[in-house]
């Protein structure tokens, strides 16, 4: 007769600095660097203005990320938005 012993290992929740930048980063990126500069670019008339509403947006998203992430960490529940939004306003009545 054997006996089997199971391990179970657990990953560590936690996200460093540079993870959650790299993640911001990684969706900015992603989200419009190949479809977006043309557009703000016909609508500024400057490059100084182009960059500093690039730059402004950049920093928006992730402050945006941010919020994820605290709600994530606030709530480790499968679902994403679906729990967020739950959460905030109930159950649907329907």
């Amino acid at each position: 007769m054997s006996t089997v012993k199971t391990a179970t290992a657990e990953l560590p929740r936690t996200l460093g600095l540079l993870d959650s930048a790299s993640i911001i980063i990684g969706i900015v990126i992603g989200a419009g660097i190949f479809l977006v500069p043309r557009l703000v670019a016909q609508a500024l008339p400057s490059a100084p203005l182009i960059v500093g509403v690039w730059f402004a947006c950049g920093v928006l998203c992730f402050f945006g990320g941010l919020a994820y992430a605290e709600l994530g960490a606030m709530m480790p529940e499968t679902g994403g938005h679906y729990v967020y939004l739950r959460e905030c306003y109930g159950r649907s009545p329907w």
